[in-house]
């Protein structure tokens, strides 16, 4: 059976941001995002094929943003 179009891809990534308006006016001029408010702690954004967020709510720390992966078979993935 042919492996589903998002197996072991990024499914969707968060960042945590000082400023959720800053980074929605970035986002969406750099790459054309298409944003949707939840709140003043949280904006979502899909590209088509990618989805995330931005929130206020966490710490912002080197370890970069949460990436969540898509794998059909996990176990078989790691």
């Amino acid at each position: 059976m042919p492996a589903a179009s998002n197996d072991r891809r990024i499914d969707y990534i968060e960042f945590v941001v000082a400023d959720i308006l800053r980074a929605r006016t970035f986002y969406e001029k750099a790459f054309g995002w298409k944003m949707t408010d939840y709140g003043p702690d949280y904006c979502a954004f899909a590209d088509g094929r990618l989805e995330g967020g931005f929130t206020t709510i966490g710490t912002m720390s080197p370890g970069g943003p949460l990436v969540v992966l898509y794998a059909d078979d996990l176990a078989g993935s790691e």
